[in-house]
């Protein structure tokens, strides 16, 4: 195996740490706009 750049390694890195906190993020956004979504039908169920 040879060595690669570390310049190349850092960028790598940098590109998969944002796309898995993007992915957090969009995980967490479907969760709150679910649980919105449901907040808001019981609301219109019971008023």
């Amino acid at each position: 195996m040879e060595k690669k750049p570390k310049v190349k390694n850092k960028g790598k890195m940098i590109a998969f740490a944002l796309v898995g906190v993007g992915v957090i993020l969009f995980k967490v956004a479907l969760k709150i706009g679910k649980l919105y979504a449901i907040h808001n039908w019981i609301d219109k169920m019971f008023s």
